[in-house]
Order: C-alpha cells, then sequence, then structure tokens
C-alpha cells in the first residue's frame, strides 16, 4: 500500500502508525515498508493513549481518538513542516 502511494503522490509525506493492540508482525512489516521511503515517517501509537472509556466494540471513545491525535500531532507537525 505505500509504495501505491508514493506511485501516486510521490512527494508527499506518509505517516504509517501501528497500534500497541496489533500483532507484532504487522507492526514489523509497517515499520520495514515505511523504511525503503525518506517520505515515510513509522510511528507507534503509545498504549496510554488507548484509554478508557472504549466506544462500540472496543474501537476508542471521542476522548480516545483526541489523545490518539495528540500523540501523534507532534510528529506530523514535523512531517508537513518539510
Amino acid at each position: 500500500l505505500l509504495g501505491q502511494i508514493h506511485a501516486d503522490y510521490p512527494s508527499t509525506p506518509v505517516g504509517a502508525i501501528c497500534s500497541p493492540m496489533m500483532d507484532p508482525m504487522y507492526c514489523t512489516y509497517i515499520q520495514a515498508s515505511c523504511a525503503d521511503s525518506e517520505l515515510c515517517t513509522y510511528m507507534v501509537m503509545p498504549s496510554d493513549a488507548l484509554v478508557e472509556p472504549l466506544g462500540c466494540n472496543y474501537h476508542p471513545s471521542a476522548i480516545g481518538q483526541q489523545n490518539m491525535a495528540n500523540a501523534v500531532y507532534p510528529t506530523i507537525a514535523k512531517m508537513l513542516e518539510a
């Protein structure tokens, strides 16, 4: 997927974020895929961003979504400055 994004949008920075709830195998794959591009920034969502209360089917609530946005904001802001 990252290769296709870079093929279609070659100068666009991409953030690849892995959740601590994912199987570590997926995070390893995402990180390796991102390592092939200078425009890709790999991030791991801190587990403390995924806090109670949870929304439907264990998805993040509005509070959890705000916590996740706060966690990745500094990295994404740096990506967009470049």
